[in-house]
């Protein structure tokens, strides 16, 4: 084989290596995309069936005992307004035949407030037990769209409160669900909030920035000038969605997006709040890993540093021991020693420089480094002058 022909050979050789690396590559990156989207796909199979779960064990008790409070409101209603009927056309009566009305006598203000507060006691069960006065029908709180909003407010830790489980058997499997669900939707939206934070450049925008401790806080600034943006956005939805106020929706949406969960104010549908909630608790998941990767970067930086103080202190201590020990007089110091020591007073200007925003002299320091190194690559020994003064 012939010159060119063997670098032909070896540059399909070289192309095929690089294909078969690129294809590699592409799927490392396809298997972690997928595995973001089973671990995402795995909660939102959990939420579905814990969902379906708790409508089978609520659903039929509800109804039931909603029927009874429904029966009873307006047996109670209806025996209200009878009651008011038939004292009013005695009333009616007496006026025509001209004696003492009923209305006059003694006690019959307190009878009628007695009819009224009856009702009201009971008005207030039947809202407790989820049953509208105003309503014209029942209305099932435990519908599947329903118990698959209180499943997502159960594992992401919300809890708004205006949906519980009544039976013995839902609580039960309500806590269970809970202990299982909670680490696991934990765990998928901070991997939410790690792919999130990929696509931000936050190092490429900092880099733009003027040098300075300025720098840390703008970054984190403008990171967190993202999340209030993302929950003022919410608090237009909800809005627009539920006839809020403004400060309404941005309430309910920061209430929401910061798991606090009061219930005071609760949406009309559900769908909307499910999909803002993850998107919002993902958001503050990455804000978060933003701010940790900002700082991580220093604290590994310092923590280089620190090792290799640590590693120089053995040597330096056994030199600065001759020192003493000669008081005055000749010292041999080590290449290595040296080279070390001028490196991390390089690292430390460099980081000092970084913190304070200012360019640092070190051409004097550069040069005596230089000139140090020197002597202790030739072996020389470095004189060295120790006197007191009164000063």
């Amino acid at each position: 084989m012939n010159t060119d022909e063997e670098a032909k050979s070896d540059d399909d050789y070289n192309g095929l290596v690089g294909s078969w690396w690129q294809r590699m590559k592409e799927n490392e990156r396809l298997r972690k995309a997928a595995g973001h989207v089973s671990f995402f796909l795995v909660l939102v199979l959990y939420t579905s069936l814990g969902a379906k779960v708790f409508q089978v064990l609520e659903y039929k008790v509800e109804m039931r005992n909603q029927e009874q409070v429904w029966t009873h409101l307006q047996e109670k209603r209806q025996q209200l307004i009878e009651q008011v009927l038939n004292l009013t056309s005695l009333q009616q009566q007496q006026e025509d035949d001209g004696v003492q009305m009923v209305t006059d006598e003694p006690g019959t203000e307190e009878l009628v407030w007695q009819w009224l507060r009856e009702y009201e006691v009971v008005m207030e069960e039947s809202e407790g037990a989820g049953v509208s006065p105003l309503d014209t029908q029942i209305h099932t709180r435990w519908a599947y769209t329903q118990a698959l909003f209180f499943s997502a407010t159960v594992l992401t830790t919300i809890g708004y409160g205006n949906i519980a489980p009544s039976t013995v058997e839902g609580r039960v499997f309500c806590m269970v669900y809970a202990l299982v669900g909670i680490p696991l939707t934990l765990s998928v939206i901070a991997d939410l909030g790690d792919v999130l934070a990929s696509f931000i450049p936050a190092n490429t925008f900092e880099n733009r920035l003027p040098k300075g401790k300025l720098r840390a806080v703008t970054t984190v600034l403008l990171i967190l000038t993202l999340l209030v943006g993302f929950i003022a956005l919410g608090g237009v939805l909800f809005m627009w969605q539920n006839n809020w106020t403004f400060m309404e929706g941005f309430y309910f949406s920061f209430i929401t997006t910061t798991t606090i969960g009061f219930g005071d104010l609760v949406p009309a549908t559900s769908t909307l709040c499910m999909l803002y909630i993850i998107l919002g608790l993902a958001l503050t998941s990455m804000v978060i890993e933003l701010v940790r990767r900002k700082y991580a970067s220093s604290w590994a930086q310092m923590k280089q540093l620190s090792s290799r103080l640590h590693t120089l202190s053995g040597p330096l201590a056994e030199a600065m021991r001759k020192l003493a020990e000669s008081g005055a007089g000749e010292v041999e110091m080590d290449e290595e020693l040296v080279r070390e020591l001028r490196d991390l007073n390089v690292a430390l200007a460099k980081v000092q420089q970084e913190e304070t925003g200012t360019e640092t002299v070190t051409t004097g320091n550069e040069d005596a480094w230089a000139a140090l190194l020197d002597m202790a690559a030739k072996k020389k020994r470095i004189t060295v002058v120790m006197y007191e003064s009164n000063v």
